[in-house]
């Protein structure tokens, strides 16, 4: 909200407007079976592909760009280890030894005059959205 309480701010240049969460969520079980359970419900790789490839797959992860209506949501995703984990969160207690990291990237772009209350609803519809797509995707792991 501090931005919103500066003057000078001019409501009718907004290029872009977002909310970026980073989540991980801890997995009771291998990082293989993990990886395993990704690359089927997530990526669902081909046969084919897999045989071309001919080997196994140690570490997987997916950027994946999306846009609904005029909202785009930018979503990388994976397992992850805690050495992995402890590299990208500032906060390292309580980290998950294996875990499946989401970092999404919540926007629309091209506003250009805005209400200063329809920011503030914009951020909260976003915040919301992100939450729930997250915890949504944790649902295909079971």
């Amino acid at each position: 909200k501090g931005l919103l309480e500066i003057e000078e701010f001019e409501y009718k240049k907004i290029i872009r407007i977002g909310i970026k969460h980073t989540f991980i969520m801890g997995y009771n079980n291998s990082f293989e079976k993990l990886i395993e359970i990704f690359e089927k419900k997530f990526i669902n790789l081909s046969k084919e592909f897999k045989d071309v490839l001919s080997g196994d797959i140690i570490d997987i992860g997916i950027p994946i760009n999306f846009k609904k209506g005029n909202e785009y949501f930018n979503i990388i995703c994976g397992p992850m280890k805690i050495e992995q984990s402890k590299e990208i969160f500032r906060f390292k207690d309580n980290l998950p030894d294996i875990g499946i990291f989401f970092d999404i990237d919540y926007f629309k772009k091209d506003i250009g005059e805005i209400q200063k209350e329809k920011i503030t609803e914009t951020f909260e519809s976003f915040c919301k959205k992100s939450i729930d797509l997250f915890y949504n995707t944790l649902e295909l792991l079971d």
